[in-house]
């Protein structure tokens, strides 16, 4: 079965009919005995990845899709920014999507 929306439903259904297990924690040793500074120096090196020789569609598409990430936040923030702003204003004669908090949907 491809992967979509009724084979996630189908995978529920087995899952939720069988009694709760808890995962096995198979974590090899040396990732177990990292200090604190070790496991924060873990870093992604795109130039030793697996399949960097080939051009793959995502790395292909990966700087169009970090801008439209980085505006969508940026659209966010500062809808949020002028709803915080017209809660606080005192506007007549019209009304105003506003907040009067910061914890804007």
């Amino acid at each position: 079965m491809p992967f979509g929306p009724s084979y996630v439903r189908e995978l529920a259904r087995n899952l939720a009919s069988k009694p709760f297990a808890p995962p096995e924690e198979k974590v090899p040793d040396a990732l177990k005995d990292l200090t604190y500074d070790q496991y924060r120096s873990i870093r992604f090196l795109p130039e030793r990845a697996a399949w960097r020789s080939e051009k793959l569609p995502f790395e292909v598409v990966r700087e169009r899709i970090a801008d439209r990430l980085r505006s969508s936040v940026q659209e966010r923030a500062l809808r949020q920014y002028v709803s915080v702003l017209a809660g606080a204003a005192v506007v007549e004669g019209a009304e105003l999507d506003a907040a009067a908090s910061p914890l804007v949907p």
